[in-house]
């Protein structure tokens, strides 16, 4: 299970004396622990996945603004953070693969329309590929497919 290794890598950044590391795997099982309070069921490794990804995203979001503040050292740390948490997923779909499959679900579907379809076709990708896709690239992809 996905939460044991974390746990697992938590103790051993701690033995390591990794602080980054340490810091990010300790702030991802607190998020998993209040989540599963919250919901009062044991989380899924595909509902951890979601939780880290959200944690990525939050990430990159505030690489944008220390980058836009100049405050370097502050982005490498989160950087490093990242890079920390994409270890416990599975590798991302490629851009070029991402557009081969929603060409292939849009002939499939027989969507007309993308962008009036377009809640029918994330739907779809959603569906069977939810633990390898990126959100913001998904859209990306998919409105270049629009017009």
């Amino acid at each position: 299970m996905l939460l044991e290794t974390l746990k697992n890598e938590f103790k051993e950044a701690m033995k390591a004396r990794d602080v980054e590391k340490k810091e990010i795997l300790s702030y991802v099982i607190a998020q998993i622990s209040a989540k599963a309070k919250d919901t009062q069921v044991d989380l899924a490794d595909e509902d951890i996945m979601q939780l880290i990804k959200k944690e990525i995203k939050t990430r990159k979001e505030a690489i944008e603004m220390l980058t836009n503040a100049g405050k370097t050292e502050d982005v490498v740390v989160e950087q490093t953070k990242i890079d920390v948490l994409l270890q416990y997923l599975p590798e991302m779909m490629s851009e070029s693969d991402l557009s081969v499959l929603i060409d292939w679900l849009i002939s499939e579907l027989w969507i007309e329309d993308v962008n009036k379809e377009r809640g029918t076709l994330i739907g779809a990708i959603m569906k069977d590929h939810k633990a390898v896709i990126d959100g913001s690239l998904m859209n990306q992809v998919i409105s270049s497919k629009i017009g």
